[in-house]
């Protein structure tokens, strides 16, 4: 569990200071609009979960206030969610600092992962959503029914991808079914949680065609799957170049498409 909890304590650092990000912003370096994790932890046997979302501007602080705030909270939950998960069996863990499109809704209800809850015919599924990219609201939240004003682009996506599961769809297809809406990438990562049965990720790297001329997009977005003995792992390519530097023994490759993380089908 060591080198999930140094890829834990790499992502304050990734998110103060982003060389990707600033490349297409014109230098703006920062992901401090808020952040969010879900982690399954399995402690004797049993899985225990937690969820936890933060975005200072809650506090009606100013733009630059918030984002010192929150990029200090972050610091702290990292340290504590890696603590948590060296002292557990197994892990799966979300965990995602936000970086708002201009137009998006803040506050600490719009940082990632969003959760739904799928009932199914003897079943019940949570979803939980973390997501890098951006998609095409306008057109998904006709199809969801939802307020643009009042739901970021990830959390349109989350629902609809919970209703496609709904109707019987795997990841996979519900995945396929959502990527014409999609305006740069749709890298996910997905946990299905269900009562009785040990947690499972999904990871999907898909990026448009829409930026395939766009060299600092195409970098920015880069899905990278991370590896080691009992580990998969999503990760932004910042924290790819941290890791190489910092944690010794993974290997990175860039993920395309969708690839099913289970305890049973570690490396």
């Amino acid at each position: 569990m060591g080198k999930l909890a140094s890829l834990i304590r790499l992502l304050p650092k990734a998110a103060s200071s982003d060389p990707y990000l600033a490349a297409i912003t014109g230098g703006e370096a920062r992901h401090c609009h808020g952040y969010g994790f879900f982690a399954a932890l399995r402690r004797k046997g049993a899985w225990v979960l937690g969820y936890e979302r933060f975005d200072a501007a809650d506090a009606g602080l100013s733009e630059e206030e918030a984002c010192r705030a929150n990029l200090g909270a972050l610091e702290a939950v990292a340290e504590r969610l890696a603590r948590e998960v060296e002292g557990s069996e197994a892990a799966l863990v979300l965990f995602h600092a936000r970086r708002a499109g201009r137009r998006e809704p803040r506050g600490s209800m719009n940082a990632h992962p969003f959760h739904e809850v799928v009932e199914l015919p003897r079943r019940r599924l949570e979803v939980y959503v973390a997501h890098n990219g951006g998609i095409d609201k306008e057109r998904l939240v006709e199809e969801v029914g939802v307020s643009h004003e009042h739901y970021t682009d990830t959390h349109v996506f989350t629902i609809l991808l919970s209703r496609y599961l709904a109707m019987g769809l795997g990841v996979g297809d519900a995945v396929e079914k959502a990527k014409p809406y999609v305006k740069s990438a749709l890298d996910l990562g997905v946990a299905l949680i269900e009562p009785g049965k040990d947690p499972v990720l999904y990871l999907n790297g898909y990026l448009s065609e829409r930026i395939s001329g766009d060299q600092a997009r195409q970098a920015y977005y880069e899905p990278v799957l991370a590896t080691s003995k009992g580990l998969v792992a999503y990760v932004s390519s910042t924290i790819r170049d941290l890791a190489r530097d910092g944690i010794p023994g993974l290997s990175f490759e860039k993920l395309e498409g969708l690839r099913r993380v289970a305890l049973d089908e570690l490396p």
